[in-house]
């Protein structure tokens, strides 16, 4: 998921897969570029629902809960291949999300059929290179 600008400290972002969810991860920038990613198990051959949430606290207690907004719902999905989602969030506007808040949240719109494949050639590529290392 690309991030522009700067999220609220307290602000987190997940992806899940599944009703229940079945698998939950949370979207990381590990290197500082924007871009929040993860990698969730799932069984081949399923169709679950996949989907990206913003994870606000209810209040500025320590250890508030929290409360998920969806950023993007990209439904069912038959999982016969390793697939990449996309989506994106911008809190340039300053007030902590284009909208104003959980709820509001800006539209993604597509995914680009360019983006698609070259994240699955990245995610395909990390999976070869984690069955070497084994």
């Amino acid at each position: 998921m690309a991030v522009e600008c700067e999220p609220p400290a307290e602000t987190g972002f997940s992806a899940s897969v599944g009703e229940a969810p079945s698998a939950v991860g949370a979207l990381l920038d590990g290197d500082g570029d924007g871009v929040f990613t993860t990698s969730l198990p799932v069984e081949r051959g399923t169709v679950q629902g996949a989907r990206i949430d913003r994870l606000d606290p209810i209040s500025d207690e320590p250890q508030a809960p929290l409360v998920a907004t969806t950023i993007e719902d990209f439904g069912p999905v038959l999982f016969d291949e390793d697939k990449t989602f996309e989506a994106s969030i911008s809190f340039c506007d300053g007030d902590g999300g284009s909208g104003g808040g959980p709820g509001t949240l800006p539209a993604t719109g597509g995914v680009s059929p360019i983006a698609v494949l070259a994240g699955a050639l990245l995610l395909a590529g990390g999976l070869l290179a984690r069955r070497i290392s084994r």
